[in-house]
């Protein structure tokens, strides 16, 4: 497993975008007709919401803590 160190700003910002992304995805989700694509879309947002919370749960974190 890969670890990445991050400052709180970097932190927060990488939630942010996550967030964003993740939201955007909701969206096309909810529009795709395409049954094979939206599964696909569902798929990346699951993979997009499990980032963000594992983010989330670091920001509790001191910076530079593994």
């Amino acid at each position: 497993m890969a670890v990445l160190e991050l400052t709180r700003e970097e932190r927060q910002l990488l939630e942010a975008a996550l967030h964003a992304y993740e939201q955007t995805l909701l969206s096309e989700i909810a529009h795709a007709d395409a049954r094979a694509f939206r599964e696909g879309l569902k798929a990346r947002e699951t993979v997009i919401h499990s980032l963000l919370e594992r983010v989330r749960l670091r920001e509790s974190e001191p910076v530079g803590a593994s």
